[in-house]
């Protein structure tokens, strides 16, 4: 099912780790020039750390979908996390999930449209937009996901939660339908944050 157990890229761990990284390497820029070696280091015992921590993410390959309707609006849902690793966070994010084992991102994106909105398609439609992005899941886990996103025009704004799985139903709070003017005035977190240039680079808007 869909991705409702995820903090994207804002709160992932390689932002974590690289702020360490900084941090460390300003409280240590106040060291005279005899300190140079053991500032260099520093950086390179840092820098090493990351590299692990990278490499050892799990792979989550995993299809998104751009929701357009009629009007040109933009289907998003509001994840509200009340348990586990993401407790207190809160965002707006697109329909869609992992890949299962053997998937193709094209079979991922039919299956996540119709578990999420109820709508059945045969194809995806056009992939608009890739990204790589980490982040940490509700259990605490830290994933590296290749991204790639979907375009998907529906008949009506007309959505089904009838195949929501229980956690999903825990997680969502909201869906709406946006209008870029909308969604380029909110205060509110929406994830991907550069979701109004995607779809503007895709002559959505």
């Amino acid at each position: 099912m869909g991705d409702v157990m995820e903090t994207p890229a804002p709160l992932h761990n390689r932002a974590r780790v690289i702020h360490g990284l900084q941090s460390a390497r300003r409280s240590d820029s106040s060291g005279t020039e005899s300190d140079n070696g053991g500032r260099a280091a520093l950086r390179e015992r840092y820098d090493m750390r990351i590299s692990r921590k990278l490499r050892h993410m799990r792979a989550r390959p995993s299809s998104r979908l751009l929701v357009v309707d009629p009007d040109d609006r933009l289907l998003l849902f509001k994840f509200v996390h009340i348990a586990g690793a993401l407790t207190g966070q809160q965002f707006w994010a697109t329909p869609g999930g992992g890949l299962d084992p053997g998937e193709s991102y094209e079979a991922a994106a039919c299956r996540e449209m119709f578990e999420e909105t109820g709508v059945r398609i045969d194809h995806p439609g056009l992939q608009i937009a890739r990204r790589s992005v980490n982040f940490t899941m509700v259990d605490g886990e830290q994933v590296s996901s290749d991204e790639r996103y979907f375009l998907v025009r529906v008949g009506s704004a007309d959505v089904s939660s009838r195949h929501w799985t229980e956690l999903e139903r825990a997680a969502i709070a909201a869906q709406r339908w946006w209008r870029p003017a909308e969604l380029a005035a909110t205060t509110d977190q929406v994830f991907p944050e550069d979701i109004l240039e995607m779809l503007r680079r895709a002559g959505v808007w």
